[in-house]
């Protein structure tokens, strides 16, 4: 586990003691297992509606929908499942941002990704440069595109 936190954020192995990897693998894992559960849920929804929809009298669009036929409309049932959804990535939010007794200390570092538009400095002075990062490196560096086409690989945090 520390060896994969490493790989992630190298910086980040220095701060999180072993039971804060399993505390943050469990809570990724237990959300990840709802949102899992949910989207299951939802194509099992889907695929009865289906099945009902066969074993009716086929429905022309000139025709006015039954109750229960327009009750089953992807459009009524989809939203509830969004809402569980939004839930689980606020669940989740709220988490990383309170976090446990165990975690409390740990700071935040925001993800960098691919596209991210970012400031370079490169001299090590005060000037920053605009960038824009093309890679995210399994190492923990960054190679970017300065905001006059030139790339500068192997950037550091």
């Amino acid at each position: 586990l520390e060896l994969l936190i490493a790989k992630v954020d190298g910086d980040a192995a220095a701060w999180l003691s072993f039971d804060q990897c399993v505390e943050v693998v469990e809570q990724f894992r237990d959300v990840g297992q709802k949102i899992f559960d949910t989207h299951a849920a939802m194509y099992g929804a889907a695929m009865e509606e289906e099945r009902m929809r066969r074993r009716e009298p086929e429905w022309n669009a000139d025709e006015t929908m039954t109750k229960d036929q327009s009750d089953r409309l992807s459009i009524f049932r989809v939203p509830m499942f969004l809402e569980q959804l939004d839930g689980f990535r606020e669940e989740l939010r709220a988490w990383s941002v309170e976090g446990s007794g165990r975690r409390a200390q740990v700071p935040i570092i925001h993800s960098l990704l691919d596209g991210d538009q970012v400031e370079v400095n490169l001299g090590g002075g005060i000037s920053w440069i605009p960038a824009k990062i093309v890679n995210v490196r399994v190492d923990g560096l960054f190679d970017v595109q300065l905001f006059n086409g030139e790339e500068s690989d192997g950037i550091r945090r």
